[in-house]
C-alpha cells in the first residue's frame, strides 16, 4: 500500500493541476520537489496513523479519517510552499481539487484491494485465531495452507499487541470478536493459548459463547 500510495498522491495532484491549467505542460520548470513535498507531507502522516498497519480486509471509517488527515496536511503544506517558493504561484483552486483526487485515488485503491482479497477468498471459512503467541502464530500459517479455513485475525489478551501485525494478521482485542465475526462472516474462533489455565480457558468459551 504505501507503493500505491507513492503513485497515487502524485497522480492526484498531477491530474489536479492539468484539470485547472488545461494542459499537460505545467510550467514548473524543476518543479519535482512540489511532488515529493506531496509524498513527505502525506505518507509520514499515514504512518503515524497507523494507516499502513491496518489490514485491508477491514478497511472501514478509521481509515478513511486517516486518509482525509493525511491528505488535509499535504495540501496545506503545498499551499504554503506554492505562495512562499514559486514566482508564479499555482491557482489554490488546483490545491482543491487536489484534495478531493488523492483522498479518492488513496481510499478507492484500498477498496479495490478489499475486494479482491474477498474475491479469492470465497467458499473458504473464515476463523479469529484466540492468542497471538507462537502457537498462534503457528496455527496461522496450518490454516493458510489447509484450503479450507482462512485466518482474518488474532485477539489476544495483552493489551502491548493491539494494533501490531503478527503473521501479516492484525492483533486486535477480545471485545472485537462480534464486530469481526459480523464483518468477516467468521465460523469459528480458535484458541491458541497452550500456557492459560483450564479455569482461564473456561472463561474464554463462555465469553464466546454470548458472542
Amino acid at each position: 500500500m504505501v507503493l500505491t500510495d507513492l503513485v497515487a498522491i502524485p497522480a492526484a495532484l498531477w491530474s489536479a493541476l492539468s484539470l485547472k491549467l488545461g494542459v499537460l505542460d505545467h510550467g514548473l520548470g524543476n518543479g519535482a520537489w512540489l511532488y515529493v513535498a506531496a509524498l513527505m507531507a502525506s505518507i509520514p502522516v499515514f504512518m503515524r496513523l497507523g494507516l499502513y498497519r491496518a489490514i485491508v480486509r477491514f478497511i472501514g471509517p478509521r481509515a478513511m479519517v486517516t486518509v482525509l488527515v493525511g491528505v488535509t496536511a499535504s495540501v496545506i503544506l503545498l499551499t504554503i510552499a506554492n505562495a512562499a517558493l514559486l514566482r508564479t504561484p499555482i491557482p489554490s483552486e488546483a490545491f482543491v481539487i487536489y484534495w478531493a483526487l488523492a483522498v479518492i485515488y488513496v481510499a478507492s485503491t484500498r477498496f479495490v484491494v478489499r475486494h479482491v482479497i474477498h474475491a479469492r477468498l470465497l467458499g473458504l471459512e473464515h476463523v479469529v485465531i484466540y492468542g497471538a503467541g507462537s502457537t498462534g502464530a503457528q496455527l496461522a500459517s496450518a490454516l493458510r495452507s489447509s484450503n479450507r479455513y482462512v485466518p482474518v485475525a488474532f485477539v489476544d489478551d495483552n493489551k502491548a499487541l493491539h494494533g501490531s501485525l503478527v503473521g501479516g494478521l492484525e492483533v486486535l482485542p477480545p471485545a472485537t470478536i462480534a464486530s469481526i465475526r459480523e464483518e468477516e462472516d467468521v465460523s469459528a474462533v480458535l484458541l491458541a493459548i497452550p500456557s492459560a489455565s483450564r479455569r482461564r480457558r473456561r472463561e474464554i468459551l463462555e465469553s464466546l459463547q454470548s458472542v
